[in-house]
């Protein structure tokens, strides 16, 4: 069997399944130098693109399905946060080795789930490296107006979808499994089925278009993403971490452990987002079984604070709001 080089790596493992997922936009695909697009003139056109290196966003032990989960569904997430609907997206692959066992598995899972969310691959690059790095790169469109951190105003409520923590249990689990064996088999899967296979909350984003101004995915973790928003509209928050729902894994750790996984851990992929107090009424008699709860309100001022029975909440130190990738 010939060795494998970078262009047939394209076609066998990618291009040919590409193909399952079409858009009329879509003129020219993979095969050339570019794609080649024409966007609906009805809609405002999104960009984002994020990177994945092994050791540092996943385990190094991860398998391919793992990563292409991971891979795909951090970039959708952030297509969710802006309220936008799935277009198109660009892959940029450096591989330690060409594995076609590996390459098989990882296109597989990475199509399928492109499939499933309707977004198509439409070109991208692969290159031989030293560290296993995944870079994928989103398109969306946006019918009506983004969901921006800068539009949180005073008086709003924040809220958040789903329930956090999960995965940052997750993670603590696959770098040390001996120290999570009393836990039961369902918790350790619910926490490593969080952080391996992320849920971007798409038909979440794009409902919010109609009552929310401000979103943003949960990656870095809660405390550093509302921080964010804060940053970005030029105000405060206070939170009750009471309120705040945490994942039915994190039930067998003590509650102080649980709110830190919860508020600082990261990769939950859930929306934060503000609404008015008359937008919340709509959205909650609008879509009485959609899962979000209101966690605590913008304020005047500067920074977040946390509070428990209206006390101030010690839980971290200013130097452990959440992942950095330079900290």
């Amino acid at each position: 069997m010939a060795k494998a080089n970078e262009f047939s790596i394209i076609d066998r493992y990618f291009q040919q399944k590409s193909l399952r997922t079409q858009h009329q936009d879509v003129l020219l695909s993979i095969g050339d130098d570019c794609a080649v697009v024409q966007p609906k003139p009805d809609s405002k056109l999104v960009f984002s693109i994020d990177t994945l290196i092994a050791g540092v966003h996943f385990p190094l032990d991860s398998s391919p399905e793992q990563i292409a989960s991971k891979a795909l569904a951090a970039n959708l997430s952030d297509l969710a946060a802006m309220g936008a609907e799935p277009a198109w997206f660009t892959l940029a692959l450096s591989l330690t080795e060409s594995n076609p066992n590996w390459l098989e598995r990882f296109s597989n899972t990475l199509l399928d789930m492109a499939n499933d969310y309707g977004i198509q691959l439409v070109g991208g690059d692969t290159t031989r490296s030293t560290v296993l790095t995944i870079t994928i790169q989103v398109h969306g469109y946006i019918k009506g107006e983004p969901l921006l951190r800068s539009n949180a105003r005073v008086g709003d409520l924040i809220a958040v979808t789903g329930k956090l923590g999960s995965a940052a249990l997750g993670l603590q689990i696959a770098l040390n499994p001996e120290s999570f064996s009393h836990f039961s088999e369902h918790h350790r899967t619910q926490a490593l089925s969080a952080l391996h296979h992320p849920n971007p909350q798409l038909k979440v984003g794009t409902i919010l278009q109609n009552y929310s101004r401000c979103a943003i995915d949960i990656s870095d973790g809660l405390c550093a993403d509302i921080g964010h928003i804060l940053e970005q509209s030029g105000c405060a928050a206070r939170v009750d971490v009471e309120q705040i729902p945490l994942a039915d894994c994190l039930q067998s750790i003590p509650q102080h452990q649980a709110l830190k996984m919860a508020l600082t851990g990261g990769d939950d992929y859930q929306l934060c987002f503000t609404l008015t107090e008359t937008a919340y009424q709509e959205l909650k008699d609008e879509y009485p079984k959609l899962d979000f709860t209101i966690i605590g309100r913008i304020c005047s001022g500067q920074g977040l604070q946390l509070m428990a029975n209206d006390n101030p909440y010690e839980l971290i130190a200013k130097d452990e709001k959440g992942y950095n990738h330079f900290g």
